[in-house]
């Protein structure tokens, strides 16, 4: 999902960032959103399953940051509303997740050590203000503890992590 490393790593496994195709308006809806990973969408499977874990209102705060720096202004059919934009790029995703399967994290924090990451504007990629109204938004309270027990995962190794992508 967006905001959680997905142009770096697109980059580190693609070779190219997701970013290319996604801001071509001249290509159709499925073939720009096909690079996002629906949540509700992961199934259980035999093969290696890592998940990029960022702080939920950190992602937020990313996100919001981004609508009112750049989103606001294109005409394309993700930014055609702020909950349609948020939707992958701030609302909490982890409920969706089924958190019961064998996977391995790889904390945000840590993204740098396992590809390189993709310049990005400063003004995202502070913590920002969290602010009252936006406990509203959403279920935080949910979010932060699902955050809390994802935490605790094993964290996947340098050599691990490449192993899956040699």
């Amino acid at each position: 999902m967006g905001r959680s490393g997905s142009k770096s790593l697109s980059k580190r496994i693609l070779g190219y960032n997701y970013a290319k195709v996604f801001n071509d308006l001249n290509n159709d809806n499925a073939e720009r959103l096909s690079f996002f990973t629906r949540p509700e969408s992961i199934k259980h499977s035999s093969r290696q399953q890592i998940l990029v874990i960022r702080n939920p209102k950190e992602r937020f705060l990313s996100g919001n940051a981004l609508w009112e720096l750049s989103a606001k202004p294109l005409n394309a059919p993700q930014y055609a509303s702020y909950h349609t934009f948020m939707t992958y790029h701030g609302a909490p995703i982890l409920h969706k997740i089924p958190l019961d399967g064998d996977f391995k994290i790889l904390p945000f924090e840590r993204l740098s050590e396992y590809c390189e990451p993709i310049g990005t504007d400063p003004k995202l990629t502070g913590r920002g203000v969290w602010k009252q109204e936006y406990e509203d938004l959403y279920d935080w309270d949910n979010e932060m503890l699902l955050y809390s027990s994802i935490m605790k995962k094993d964290i996947i190794t340098l050599d691990e992590f490449n192993k899956c992508f040699s």
